[in-house]
């Protein structure tokens, strides 16, 4: 039976499933039974979730230098 370090160690790849099945069948088992992990990773998951949105915000977003740039020309 894994235990809740193993859980965390094993966490990432195991929200990215990067882990054989019988190890994700350990950590599924372990998170059914003990309620820190489950709220862990739920917690991992939502911060995962934000951090690819601000990421995808920010390759998003135009230089300031360019919109000013852009604002010069049109005043003229």
């Amino acid at each position: 039976m894994l235990k809740c370090k193993d859980i965390a160690n094993h966490s990432g790849d195991y929200l990215d499933h990067r882990l054989p099945f019988s190890r994700r069948l350990g950590i599924w088992l372990h998170i059914m039974m003990c309620s820190h992990c489950r709220r862990y990773l739920r917690y991992l998951k939502v911060i995962s979730a934000l951090l690819s949105t601000t990421k995808q915000q920010e390759e998003n977003e135009v230089p300031v230098d360019k919109i000013m740039a852009r604002i010069d020309r049109e005043k003229r």
